[in-house]
């Protein structure tokens, strides 16, 4: 898609103003793509706390259950 964006360029631009548009083009998507990186390492950062406190939970749940086993056989 975007060779054939590029090659009907051509024909009508100077090699100075094609690089200048596809150079624009190619920031443009590094920045949007930077913002998605941004976007998606978020949401792993909240996944991954919502996971350790899932664990933490866990654990003191098993705790606790330990500790009521202990007395109701003792």
């Amino acid at each position: 898609m975007i060779l054939n964006l590029i090659l009907n360029m051509m024909a009508y631009m100077s090699p100075f103003d094609l690089f200048q548009v596809l150079s624009n083009y190619f920031k443009e998507k590094e920045t949007q793509l930077q913002k998605e990186l941004g976007t998606h390492e978020a949401k792993r950062a909240i996944t991954e706390e919502n996971v350790s406190e899932s664990v933490k939970k866990i654990l003191e749940t098993e705790e606790s259950l330990t500790l009521y086993k202990s007395q109701v056989y003792y």
